[in-house]
């Protein structure tokens, strides 16, 4: 399109010798108001992406928390609040790599029609744990005029994990929860938008069973339910109320739900299927949604249970739900979608709770369940969230300091002296195992040893040494030789091989190498008998949570 204002600008120039100086300043205003006036006509168009609020930003994942090695999609919803469309929009995407390198991963094209907006998406994978930032550029070569260019830009902040996690909330308005990976829910309205947030989306159903229905009547209806629910456009379903106590019902409703749950599975292998278990865990009961490959979460409210029992133990109900999850095989078991997860009350139901129970049960869970991939919370309401402080939000922290970060830890068995019992003067060599159960590497692992003297009191540092990472999951290694041995004789034939730092033999079978634990030894020569308390001391850091930092052994030194 010609400027409006050349014609004029050509003209001034021609004629401006010959003009009187009022006349060319009354020309030049001319000429710039016409300028004005093209300028406002071709950018009545307004191209904008924001992050605030959380709920609803326009910078989204495919998946909420993405995992390595896992192709996802990085989302932008590009909004036009002008008047005009926008046609052939560039819109461009670049990632910021944990340790800083910018990397650009690609481009979109859209319209974008005025008043509307339109997504744009890119495919990317990640190469590794860790706080990644993706940011986007609407227009990056300036190609349209509009009336504002500084709301073309945006970052989102995101951490990638080694494994699958699992956070879900049932109550309030769980928009503003960040890390919220599934959402189960009744509103069919909410499912584009869950969508969009990238987490699993799951209808609610209850799940109490009349054992003097029609068994065959009963396990037709859940299905006929399952494929309307899964027709809407649903990942799954979430059957609530399941449970009962030991006894003859308990094991005939055992044996129902598993005859229902496995005909789900049958039906749609790949559909997700969860579970809200009601009461402890019975064996038959976890038998079954390992069987069904099921994820279960495992209902333990502490104001409801100290309510109705008058309990002063109520961690006794955690150690059960983790040890027949464990003792079935359903905690995590390694490449299927079987899984438990506690499920935490935090409403304001018979005095509700605060802050600081809700944190440390979350970490004594961790503490004795750390394979169990998430954490889950019921109750609560805007009202009861705003009344603590912004409850919601401090969950929000919890799944990301005790799950999504890395998380190092040391416990008394993970001590080991070469003797427990050695001589004054004698070396021994203490070995002492470091692990990692969050979902990211963890980096410069500052680790202390120290003895001391029981009788005096005092200690002595020993030594000190810096891990600079301890990895997360494990990895199956192979022999680069075919092995040559023979099992019936036990004839060795060991190859070894170095993984990350960490000598693996292999004889006959593949190796799978924990990379969630580093050991570092250290000398320790005693000069006199006594008793001892050896201590090992992980100092803290910004770069993980410390979960427990502090653990002893105590060996006696003989004359």
């Amino acid at each position: 399109m010609e400027n409006p204002g050349s014609y004029r600008k050509c003209r001034l120039k021609k004629e401006s010798k010959f003009m009187n100086p009022t006349r060319r300043r009354r020309i030049c205003l001319v000429f710039s108001l016409s300028l004005v006036a093209a300028t406002s006509l071709s950018a009545a168009t307004d191209l904008a992406v924001t992050t605030k609020p959380v709920g609803e930003s326009d910078l989204t994942l495919s998946k909420c928390i993405p995992v390595k090695g896992k192709e996802i999609e990085l989302r932008a919803k590009v909004r036009n609040a002008g008047k005009d469309p926008a046609r052939n929009v560039s819109v461009a995407f670049s990632v910021t790599l944990p340790e800083g390198k910018v990397v650009n991963v690609g481009s979109d094209i859209v319209n974008v029609e005025a008043g509307n907006a339109t997504q744009a998406s890119v495919k990317w994978t990640p190469g590794g744990t860790g706080f990644y930032k993706f940011s986007v550029r609407v227009d990056p070569d300036n190609r349209i005029a509009e009336s504002d260019k500084k709301n073309n830009t945006a970052t989102w902040d995101f951490p990638v994990v080694f494994r699958e996690l699992y956070f879900n909330k049932w109550g309030s308005n769980i928009k503003n929860l960040r890390y919220l990976t599934m959402s189960s829910t009744t509103d069919d309205s909410l499912l584009q938008y869950w969508n969009r947030r990238g987490s699993i989306r799951l209808k609610w159903y209850g799940g109490k069973l009349d054992l003097k229905e029609d068994e065959e009547a009963q396990r037709k209806r859940y299905i006929e339910n399952l494929d309307k629910i899964l027709a809407e456009g649903y990942d799954g379903i979430i059957i609530d109320e399941i449970g009962s106590y030991p006894g003859p019902e308990a094991r005939e409703l055992a044996r129902r739900w598993s005859a229902i749950l496995l005909a789900m599975r049958k039906k749609y292998p790949k559909m997700q299927l969860w579970i809200w278990n009601a009461g402890s865990l019975l064996p038959d009961m976890a038998s079954a949604y390992r069987n069904a490959k099921a994820i279960v979460l495992l209902e333990c409210y502490e104001n409801w249970v100290t309510k109705a029992f008058h309990t002063h133990s109520f961690y006794d109900y955690f150690d059960q739900r983790i040890s027949m999850s464990r003792h079935t095989d359903s905690i995590d078991l390694v490449g299927s979608s079987v899984a438990s997860i506690m499920c935490l009350g935090v409403g304001p139901n018979h005095g509700g709770m605060a802050k600081e129970q809700i944190e440390d049960q979350v970490r004594y869970i961790k503490r004795h369940g750390p394979e169990m991939p998430g954490i889950s919370f019921w109750g609560g309401n805007d009202k009861w969230s705003e009344a603590l402080g912004g409850l919601d939000e401090f969950l929000d922290q919890l799944c990301l300091k005790y799950y999504i970060m890395p998380v190092v830890t040391i416990r008394p068995e993970w001590i080991w002296p070469s003797s427990y019992d050695p001589r004054a003067g004698q070396e021994v060599a203490v070995r002492i195992r470091v692990h990692n159960i969050g979902g990211m590497e963890a980096r410069d692992v500052k680790v202390r040893l120290f003895a001391r003297d029981l009788d005096t009191r005092q200690r002595r540092l020993i030594g000190q040494a810096k891990i600079p990472q301890i990895g997360c999951g494990s990895v199956e290694v192979k022999r680069s030789k075919p092995f040559k041995g023979t099992k019936e004789k036990h004839t060795p034939d060991i190859e070894w091989r170095d993984v990350h730092g960490i000598s693996v033999p292999l004889g006959d079978l593949p190796a799978s190498v924990q990379m969630n634990r580093r050991i570092v030894e250290m000398k320790w020569n005693p000069e006199k008998a006594g008793h001892y308390s050896l201590e090992v001391q992980i100092e803290p850091s910004k770069k993980f949570t410390l979960l427990d930092g502090y653990a002893e052994k105590q060996i006696v030194v003989q004359p």
